[in-house]
């Protein structure tokens, strides 16, 4: 059921990457005070719990998108409930963002963009234990103060830092972010000539609001160019030109900024033991599986092993299914007399409930190996695998999981291609 109105303190939403730990953060964090259902309107599967402590706080398990620029529908859920634009649902109040500790800079990206929202933020940085192992130390408290948001470490696996995450997120609201541009000292040379004619005009609230309008005009936004004065304008140009010397690109200069902050504020944080990188086990499997000659060989392999168990494994207790089903059939004839009503239970309550559930062991073995391949994280090795021979066929790699999954059941599958980023894909495929 759905919590009743006004019962609910706070909601907060748990984002990330793919692959970060969040959904085994969010286990963790609720246990078994969750459900599970649809977003208003979309198949998109939704997972919400309860945190216990001074409030009731709501957390949202978001599906993983890898930045607010979304190319998948289940993306697109994630970017809606977070900007608050999502019909039937009450704003988040928070947000709690995973980060993998392992892959600091790649989930910065991410993490950036959700403090730029300005909503009341607590950074999350997750596999710590393995970051350790690897030889990685990450400093903390200066991540967060360059973010200007919270940061937890946490190991949601071995239940590392959970007790003080969750007293955070149950305890008093997070206060918001203070605003500011994520720049780097060489990006802002270019940007704060802009900024500072736009302070003198008295036009916007703050600093960070000018720093955010002269790299949206920098950029090319007609909108923010036309609202100024023609020394602005003029100013801009010049600073376009001074970017082209320097052998930049001015339209994508936000994005270019973004990724040279972060690059930057890597640098800076994560400093790796002089001891060299260990290779673990896992590390060693993914250089088998996704080998160019070996990796499709492996899938081929793997493919071949679900399908003898679909289609030969699963005979035995298909017959034994069969014939119970046949034996119970034969027994109520013994015992009830012949006639209309002995014809209707034996061929068509019997036989037919028996014609479907003959078919159980094919679908809880295939769906079984299926989520063993989900959990182990295969099933992403083997679209990034496929993605070349899909390629030649007009499809992507993600088509894989739903062209698999469709041979036990149509409804998965189905569900399955919305994280196809072409539609066109995504409609040919569920055709």
């Amino acid at each position: 059921m759905e919590p009743a109105a006004g019962s609910v303190d706070k909601r907060i939403a748990l984002v990330g990457n793919p692959n970060v730990g969040k959904t085994s953060l969010f286990n963790a964090l609720t246990g078994l005070r969750q459900k599970v259902g649809n977003y208003p309107g979309v198949t998109v599967e939704r997972k919400t719990g309860r945190l216990s402590g001074p409030a009731v706080v709501e957390l949202i398990d978001l599906p993983g998108t890898y930045s607010l620029t979304p190319r998948s529908l289940d993306e697109e859920i994630a970017v809606r409930v977070l900007t608050n634009r999502l019909e039937s649902e009450r704003p988040v109040d928070a947000v709690a963002c995973v980060m993998d500790a392992t892959n600091l800079e790649r989930n910065l990206n991410l993490a950036v963009q959700v403090v730029e929202l300005g909503l009341p933020t607590v950074i999350i940085l997750n596999m710590m234990d393995e970051a350790e192992r690897d030889g990685l130390q990450i400093d903390v408290e200066r991540l967060g103060l360059e973010l200007g948001v919270p940061v937890m470490p946490t190991s949601a696996l071995r239940g590392r830092g959970l007790v003080a995450l969750r007293r955070m997120l149950a305890g008093p609201l997070i206060e918001p972010p203070r605003r500011r541009a994520f720049l780097t000292p060489e990006d802002r040379t270019f940007v704060e000539p802009l900024a500072e004619m736009l302070r003198y005009s008295g036009r916007h609230e703050d600093e960070t609001a000018c720093y955010r309008a002269a790299v949206s005009a920098l950029t090319g936004n007609s909108d923010q160019l036309s609202s100024e004065s023609p020394s602005f304008h003029e100013a801009v140009l010049h600073t376009r030109n001074a970017l082209t010397q320097a052998g930049r690109s001015f339209p994508d200069f936000a994005l270019q900024a973004r990724y040279r902050f972060i690059h930057h504020l890597s640098e800076r944080v994560v400093h790796h033991a002089a001891a060299p990188r260990r290779i673990r086990l896992t590390d060693a499997i993914d250089a088998w599986l996704t080998h160019p000659v070996l990796g499709p060989i492996a899938f081929l392999l793997i493919l071949s092993l679900i399908f003898q168990a679909v289609f030969t494994w699963a005979t035995p207790a298909m017959d034994m299914i069969e014939s119970g089903f046949q034996a119970l059939g034969s027994l109520v004839r013994t015992v009830l007399p012949a006639g209309p009503m002995t014809d209707l239970l034996v061929d068509g309550a019997i036989a037919g409930v028996g014609s479907v559930l003959v078919f159980l062991p094919q679908i809880v073995l295939l769906f079984l190996l299926l989520g063993i391949l989900e959990d182990t994280g295969y099933m992403a090795r083997a679209a990034f695998v496929a993605d070349k021979l899909m390629g030649k066929l007009g499809l992507s790699g993600r088509s894989v999981v739903p062209l698999v999954s469709g041979y036990a059941c149509a409804v998965p599958a189905i569900m399955a291609t919305r994280t196809i980023e072409n539609h066109r894909i995504e409609a040919l495929l569920v055709i």
